[in-house]
């Protein structure tokens, strides 16, 4: 390889280096703040809806999944905190000991829901850790069991919730056990194109706000 030819290989890397830095820079500039109506619902008919969370640890809660998704400069801010009655609570509505996942929707009452939030409900023990059924409708379990990976998380909760707001942000499942979106496991991680994916779907949530557009 000639001088001149290296040279030019040389310019087109570092303007080609550029022109990613400020594409990335344009991608990540400013954040993004999206009001979430934590649920937690009670039941004195059946025992697997009644949360057992109280209204300061789901604060805890969302400051580690706001600390999960800094990456993508996505705030998710407690709108409000509805402590509320479980409606159609029965067996009914059960999967061997646990709620089911077709039926949990049947427990989230009507007059709390509102066109201004993600809705996130807590109950004890459903079918699997959480499941994401619309921004009206995101539903985790109390009782969260995860698999250990490298560099995950040690509390199951805020990284379950964090894994269904992801699917809220239009993220699918992947294999790799570090991602946050990996199935079951304590995994973080976040690549450049899920953080894409999901700042562009936040920009079309009309209650979403935009904090600034400094990087």
């Amino acid at each position: 390889m000639g001088r001149r030819t290296l040279w030019v290989l040389v310019v087109v890397l570092v303007v080609t280096a550029a022109a990613l830095y400020r594409r990335r820079a344009h991608t990540y500039s400013g954040g993004w703040s999206i009001p979430v109506r934590v649920h937690l619902l009670h039941s004195h008919d059946l025992e697997q809806a009644n949360c057992r969370i109280l209204p300061d640890e789901a604060r805890r809660i969302f400051s580690r999944v706001n600390e999960i998704w800094v990456p993508a400069h996505i705030h998710f801010e407690i709108e409000s905190i509805v402590e509320e009655e479980a409606t159609n609570a029965s067996p009914g509505l059960l999967e061997g000991e646990r709620v089911s996942l077709a039926q949990v929707h049947r427990l989230r009452p009507a007059a709390s829901l509102s066109d201004n939030a993600i809705h996130v409900y807590y109950l004890h023990r459903l079918a699997s850790n959480g499941v994401f059924q619309g921004l009206d409708g995101i539903y985790v379990q109390d009782t969260a069991q995860l698999r250990p990976v490298p560099g995950g998380i040690d509390t199951p909760l805020p990284r379950v919730t964090a894994h269904e707001l992801g699917h809220a942000l239009g993220l699918f499942h992947r294999e790799e056990m570090t991602s946050l979106m990996a199935s079951g496991t304590t995994g973080l991680s976040l690549n450049e194109a899920e953080i894409f994916t999901a700042r562009c779907a936040v920009a079309t949530f009309p209650f979403a706000r935009k904090l600034s557009d400094t990087p």
